[in-house]
């Protein structure tokens, strides 16, 4: 696995380091920066000490992006040494870093003369997550040394701030915000500092997220079976892929605030290991949406369909001569001004008797394909758009006729491809309505006055995150 640096520059100045001194000769000297990084020292018998601060400076504005999380390297040094004469040299030292001391001795003139030298070094690697617009570390590296012969002590440290990103693609910069509608494809990659390299990757995606809805259009002339239908990811989504890819889908509400999380096993430059935890925001955004049903009467008619004959019980009697309207509207965030698509399913559960002889047939399934072949897929740019629907039973060879239909709507919304790939179809808003009718052949046949008994009626829309689901696909008329 091969992750780039990010092209962008980390956006902080600095750093400035501030504190420590080192004493020696009865006065007090200042740190100061020199070629191997901020500190001091000094000759003879010298302390070294106090705090040091360095400080980092945000200077990409309000409008720029701060990284998702930063590499924090930390390289603290600290040294004495002293002869052994006329007397054993006490010295002691520490990085600030918690490096242990080393201590061994160097031979100045064998046998008699010779240096103990002290040592306390070391990298160390750390993450932090920017907030405010300063970043501040500190350390406390010591030395000091005791000694009548010749000797010497010194400190020094150095700071630096690595930028890490999770870049994401698919989604649209809003003001330094990213954003992404609904049923989009996501797809994430960290990206290091040059030099840095990961080893493995545990993404957690927050939120519900979209798997393998397979809307399938079998409308063929008689039911079709399809394979049973699988869904939801467990939430939050979890992937060790180097670039997972995602769909959001929490379209219950029109705004979501989501995160996406990298915990990664790193290896610095210099052959350290470490495991750091990176996270990025992420507003996912869903369409507003309507949708409103009614329904007409019930009547007995004479070949109401194309290429059909004879008397139907029919729900009928809207002004269009439909039985039941389904009118919708999805309408996008304005930031995204290419329109996607809506769609309608609709689930039936049918049964139907007739007699003589007496028989109840049952149908279950996805009415009339997806979308719904009649007005059941529109533009998602706000306008309105009505599905129609004509439920009928042929009764012209029976006496006896009875419906009961239960029927469920579900607006479906496709929002458009974005710069990863193809987008897929989200829930939106779902509705129940139902009819149920019976009626006897009066004397001189269906074409007289007929006694009809029951009714339609359709319920109110509610926002949904369920996808609907059919094992058979039952035919338009």
């Amino acid at each position: 696995m091969i992750l780039t640096a990010h092209s962008a520059t980390a956006q902080y100045v600095g750093p400035v380091y501030t504190g420590g001194n080192a004493s020696f000769g009865g006065k007090n000297y200042p740190y100061g920066l020199g070629t191997n990084g901020y500190g001091g020292g000094g000759p003879g018998a010298c302390t070294c000490s106090g705090e040091i601060t360095a400080t980092f400076i945000w200077a990409g504005g309000s409008n720029t992006p701060k990284p998702d999380g930063l590499i924090i390297e930390q390289t603290g040094y600290a040294y004495w040494q002293g002869e052994n004469v006329p007397i054993q040299p006490q010295g002691a030292c520490d990085d600030g870093l918690s490096d242990p001391e080393l201590d061994h001795q160097q031979v100045v003139q064998s046998p008699w003369l010779y240096l103990t030298i002290g040592v306390s070094q070391g990298t160390h690697y750390s993450t932090q997550t920017p907030s405010g617009d300063n970043i501040t570390l500190t350390s406390t590296p010591t030395a000091n040394i005791n000694a009548t012969g010749a000797s010497s002590a010194s400190v020094y440290y150095t700071a630096s701030v690595l930028p890490v990103y999770i870049q994401l693609a698919g989604v649209t910069d809003v003001n330094g915000q990213d954003e992404i509608l609904s049923g989009q494809l996501c797809n994430a990659t960290l990206q290091l500092p040059g030099g840095f390299k990961c080893s493995s990757c545990d993404w957690s995606i927050s939120g519900t997220n979209y798997s393998n809805w397979n809307e399938t259009n079998a409308v063929g002339p008689e039911p079709t079976a399809v394979t049973p239908l699988n869904f939801t990811y467990p939430s939050p989504y979890v992937s060790t892929s180097s670039t997972p890819n995602w769909y959001w889908d929490d379209t219950t509400s029109s705004s979501n605030n989501e995160t996406v999380s990298c915990t990664a096993d790193l290896i610095a430059p210099d052959g350290t290991t470490f495991t750091a935890t990176f996270s990025k925001k992420v507003t996912e955004l869903a369409p507003t949406s309507t949708m409103v049903g009614i329904v007409g009467t019930t009547d007995i008619e004479s070949a109401p369909y194309v290429g059909s004959t004879g008397y139907y019980l029919l729900l009928t009697g809207l002004s269009d001569g439909q039985g039941y309207n389904l009118t919708y509207t999805v309408t996008q965030p304005s930031v995204f001004t290419s329109p996607g698509e809506s769609g309608i399913a609709q689930l039936a559960s049918s049964q139907y008797t007739i007699a003589p002889p007496t028989n109840t047939y049952t149908l279950i399934g996805l009415d009339s394909g997806f979308p719904y072949q009649f007005g059941g897929n529109g533009i998602a740019d706000g306008s309105k758009t009505t599905m129609t629907d004509a439920p009928g039973l042929a009764c012209e060879s029976y006496t006896s006729v009875s419906v009961s239909d239960y029927l469920e709507d579900y607006l479906m919304y496709l929002p458009p491809a974005d710069s990863v790939g193809s987008s897929v179809w989200v829930p939106l808003r779902q509705l129940q309505w139902n009819w149920s009718a019976s009626a006897n052949q009066p004397t001189g046949g269906w074409g007289n006055p007929v006694n009809i008994t029951g009714g339609a009626s359709a319920g109110s829309s509610n926002t949904t995150n369920n996808y609907p689901t059919w094992l058979t696909n039952i035919p338009g008329p």
